[in-house]
């Protein structure tokens, strides 16, 4: 992960050595300029850099986006970069804050899920949609806002929500792998059948990461016939599959590798991962931390309101 600052009509201030990395460049004691940084990135993509920095100076929020840079060997990657406004006394906006990560891995994984001929789909470890693949979205004639969360139940069939919520529900408290039916909606409306497949992906620890699901059609086949998929579908499935766990594992590395204290929850407080900083740190070993155990590190008078801001 790189940072870097700048002032209010972005003159860089302030560039990591891991920005320099991200972007290619020669790490150096001068941060580069604003014009250098804007030829590492795509044309199209500074400009919408630009605009999201007007926007944000203009109405005093953060900003968050994914971006092609061009390295200097000519290869690429995609850089999610998000900006914070830091305001004087007086509210006007003096200097931006940025962080950066490398999200190649995760696009490339999109892109293997979305050559997948089936509606598939990803959750975070707690059942909370977090990507929909191109498939998907068509069938259903819904953006990818309209069914993140748990938003996408409302392209079930009415009478098959509760069941199909309940099952689901279950097989993430239970960590099983869940074999489910229920009908979909069509963009035009048509409901047909479907039999929902989801996959729990755990780590070396055996804690799941994330859950990966497919939909298949079932509405022409035979109900007591065979509905599994095709040896090329299963084939593409498993490939995704393998992708995310190294990009699950990979990206785990780099966030042992930095210097501070990180850690990564889960949407209900409870923590999902914490580096190797923050276990050198506190002395407190994954299974100790994991959940709310991470509590035991604070002191006791600082605990209760710190609790009750998180």
């Amino acid at each position: 992960m790189g940072s870097w600052a700048c002032s209010a009509d972005l003159e860089t201030t302030y560039f990591s050595a891991e920005m320099f990395g991200l972007l290619g460049f020669p790490v150096g004691d001068a941060p580069p300029s604003a014009e250098a940084i804007g030829n590492a990135f795509a044309p199209g993509d500074w400009v919408r850099i630009r605009e999201l920095f007007d926007t944000s100076r203009r109405d005093k929020n953060a900003w968050d986006g994914e971006f092609r840079a061009i390295l200097p060997d000519g290869s690429s990657r995609m850089i999610r970069i998000v900006g914070n406004p830091v305001p004087n006394a007086s509210g006007d906006i003096v200097e931006f804050l940025c962080a950066a990560v490398d999200v190649t891995e995760q696009h490339q994984f999109r892109a293997a899920i979305n050559a997948i001929p089936e509606p598939v789909w990803t959750t975070r470890p707690d059942g909370f949609c977090d990507f929909l693949n191109q498939h998907w979205l068509d069938y259903t004639g819904c953006t990818a806002e309209q069914g993140a969360g748990w938003n996408w139940h409302a392209a079930i069939h009415p009478d098959d929500v509760q069941g199909l919520l309940e099952q689901w529900r279950a097989a993430v408290a239970s960590g099983a792998r869940a074999d489910l039916e229920a009908r979909i909606r069509r963009f035009d409306g048509e409901y047909r059948w479907f039999r929902v497949r989801c996959i729990p992906l755990r780590d070396e620890s055996g804690n799941i990461v994330k859950w990966l699901g497919t939909n298949i059609d079932i509405e022409d086949r035979s109900r007591a016939g065979e509905a599994s998929r095709s040896p090329d579908i299963e084939s593409a499935l498993q490939k995704a599959l393998d992708e995310i766990k190294s990009s699950e594992t990979k990206l785990r590395r780099v966030i042992d590798t930095i210097p501070t204290l990180a850690w990564c929850n889960l949407v209900d407080g409870t923590n999902e991962f914490l580096n190797k900083g923050w276990h050198e740190y506190t002395g407190l070993s994954p299974e100790d931390s994991h959940g709310w155990g991470w509590q035991a590190a604070f002191h006791p008078e600082d605990l209760p309101p710190f609790m009750k801001r998180w």
